[in-house]
């Protein structure tokens, strides 16, 4: 006997056969036609595969719904698709796309942090965004716990690339839509400048000469975390008071001025190595991370990452009056990038918009 149901906005089906569960959506809202559907496949399934109408139920249900319950009948072979497939299909569809190490090694991250939480529940079908919600909370608690966790970064980078896998779900048509909200990287908290008295803060928690250098650097050059982490001497020409490098993300040659106190910092560092954050040892951006969560458990500052820096960097400049051109050269991004991202934080260009189009004494209106 089928069950008909309903979750969410669609109807579903469900019913047990001895030890096995059968259950899919039926790809409609209309209780009457979801009614229909159920006893033509309340039919077909008692009458096995050589029942005449499983032709007309490929075309109505959804492909999962449709796989399940004939392939439980003996009509096809289709193997019923499930998160473990899912992620072999993921991995050959990144193939060729020449994915940097460390993001292949995040993905994996991600995939074994939900791979863990889903136990017994692998059927794509049933990996619905309430079992999403449920991930987060757990998430949010591991990273809670964890002592260098990135506050809120891991949590976002972690639904962010299950989206991107779900998204392939989707295009392979395996799944009708994605369980997880097109999130991306959550550039609304990344992109968002710190405030002044949120820098204050931060400043005031840095104990030691180290951690006031890692803060300068991060405030006074926009730098993103890999290339702060793999910063050289030989990057720093003090006589010509600039900052000089390739960034490893863009691979432009950026020229930053050294800010004063930036610049006072780097010449009372002792020299030993090559790389000058954490005593000169070869870094990553990992280390740096777990340095800076250190600083903020004293500043207790929210959604407190590093790469912040970069978006305030930019929202400074360009209060001060620098163009998106400049903002964009300093950080070696594109002028694109900063309008995206940067100029919405602006208020004063808003302001001075908003006195122009007031401003009926000069423009095509005007006497």
């Amino acid at each position: 006997m089928i069950r008909l149901y309903k979750r969410d906005s669609n109807y579903h089906v469900d019913c047990r056969v001895g030890e096995r569960r059968l259950r899919g959506s039926l790809g409609t809202r209309d209780k009457a036609v979801a009614s229909h559907l159920k006893s033509r496949l309340e039919i077909a399934v008692a009458e096995g595969p050589k029942s005449g109408g499983w032709g007309d139920l490929r075309k109505t249900l959804p492909t999962q719904t449709y796989t399940r319950f004939a392939g439980h009948s003996g009509l096809s072979r289709h193997v019923v698709p499930d998160w473990s497939s899912l992620v072999s299909i993921f991995w050959k569809h990144c193939q060729g796309r020449g994915l940097a190490p460390n993001t292949i090694k995040r993905y994996q991250h991600s995939i074994d942090r939900f791979t863990e939480y889903l136990a017994d529940e692998t059927l794509l079908e049933d990996i619905t965004p309430f079992v999403i919600d449920g991930f987060k909370t757990r998430r949010k608690q591991q990273i809670a716990e964890a002592k260098n966790a990135r506050n809120g970064t891991s949590l976002q980078l972690d639904l962010g690339v299950l989206h991107n896998i779900f998204s392939v779900a989707v295009e392979r048509k395996l799944i009708s839509r994605n369980p997880v909200k097109g999130i991306g990287k959550m550039e609304s908290e990344t992109t968002k400048p710190f405030t002044g008295e949120e820098l204050a803060r931060l400043w005031n928690a840095c104990q030691t000469q180290e951690e006031q250098l890692i803060y300068l650097v991060f405030r006074w050059t926009g730098l993103r975390g890999s290339d702060v982490a793999d910063l050289r001497w030989a990057d720093v020409q003090i006589l010509d008071g600039i900052i000089r490098r390739k960034t490893i993300k863009r691979g432009k040659i950026v020229e930053i001025p050294l800010q004063s106190e930036l610049l006072s910092a780097l010449e009372s560092s002792p020299r030993t190595g090559n790389v000058i954050m954490l005593k000169n040892k070869s870094v990553n951006r990992g280390q740096i991370a777990s340095r800076w969560c250190l600083i903020n458990q004293r500043a207790k500052v929210e959604n407190c990452t590093p790469h912040r820096f970069r978006a305030t960097m930019a929202v400074d400049l360009l209060l001060k009056g620098a163009t998106p051109y400049e903002v964009a050269k300093i950080l070696g991004d594109t002028i694109q990038t900063v309008e995206k991202h940067y100029l919405s934080f602006v208020e004063p260009m808003k302001d001075r918009v908003r006195g122009m189009m007031q401003d009926i004494s000069r423009g095509l209106e005007a006497k």
